[in-house]
């Protein structure tokens, strides 16, 4: 396995493992150990990635382990979706197996998650929204309505979940004087 390639996979499972996902985590360390060009052409593209296949660069182990996910939850691999949570007893060799069959049977819908750079859906990008709303809300006491197309994962439709303060307006404690 090309070394960066490998590394990116591990620190992506180190990540995962102290951010609370544990799964994601046994994903990307499985193919950070197993996977080979014999696993077929979609294996033999993500182990010759030309680019920067680090978190910092091209997320590819986002890519990979969000292609997998998406296939899992849109039931395209029925054997991949049965290893995914809430299936409470993890068995790695298991998962493995569906994971170099999904690598085999789903190469067209995985190619087109490594082409695409992934979505990563952080919460600080509600602090660009935050201010205006609260001058708002402060300026004319009427409740806010949020409505979002899915590009945060709905993430900027839970504002009061934040503490963040401009000026003297506040949000997210008991302070709070956006109604949402």
């Amino acid at each position: 396995m090309n070394s960066a390639v490998r590394m990116a996979f591990l620190e992506h499972a180190s990540y995962c493992q102290q951010l609370g996902s544990p799964f994601t985590a046994t994903i990307c360390q499985l193919l950070a150990d197993r996977l080979d060009e014999r696993h077929g052409s979609i294996a033999q593209d993500i182990l010759a990635w030309s680019g920067d296949p680090a978190i910092g660069g091209d997320a590819l182990a986002l890519r990979v382990a969000g292609a997998l996910h998406h296939l899992a939850r849109d039931q395209r691999h029925v054997g991949l979706a049965a290893q995914y949570p809430p299936q409470s007893a993890l068995d790695r060799d298991a998962l493995w197996n569906c994971i170099v069959d999904a690598l085999g049977s789903q190469a067209a819908s995985i190619h087109d998650y490594l082409s695409r750079s992934p979505q990563n859906n952080e919460a600080t990008r509600a602090a660009a929204l935050l201010p205006a709303m609260l001058i708002a809300s402060q300026r004319f006491g009427l409740p806010l309505a949020l409505y979002e197309l899915g590009a945060a994962a709905g993430l900027n439709l839970v504002p009061y979940r934040y503490q963040y303060r401009f000026g003297d307006a506040s949000l997210g404690d008991q302070h709070a004087q956006l109604s949402l």
